[in-house]
């Protein structure tokens, strides 16, 4: 098999698990909002725990998409400006690219945290 083909393949495997997660996280928060028996705080619990294992998996998935595109540096300020993040993050607003949205956020937290230092 040839370097496109795996790749291609690679893409449609990660599209196949990034639809698996969208169809198990719609199972899930279902299952919370019509939970009538548990505690109100648990179920913002549960909640905040789908919340965040779901975004960590979508940004690591666009993450890696973006790696083997070329994009990289984005923690090095020698390598990427904050304005540059700062463009890209209006651009994913203006697209409605919720995805991006919260990647370019968090590395632009990440940055004003480790560049004071």
């Amino acid at each position: 098999m040839t370097t496109p083909e795996l790749l291609e393949q690679l893409k449609l495997t990660e599209q196949r698990i990034a639809n698996a997660w969208n169809q198990l996280l719609i199972k899930r928060m279902s299952e919370i909002r019509h939970d009538e028996t548990s505690e109100p705080w648990m179920l913002e619990d549960q909640a905040d725990r789908e919340l965040i294992n779901f975004t960590q998996k979508v940004m690591q998935h666009r993450l890696s998409v973006a790696r083997r595109k070329g994009r990289y540096g984005w923690w090095n300020q020698h390598s990427c400006d904050t304005s540059v993040l700062t463009g890209l993050l209006q651009r994913a607003m203006d697209d409605d690219d919720l995805v991006s949205v919260i990647n370019y956020s968090a590395m632009l937290h990440v940055r004003k945290i480790t560049d004071a230092q």
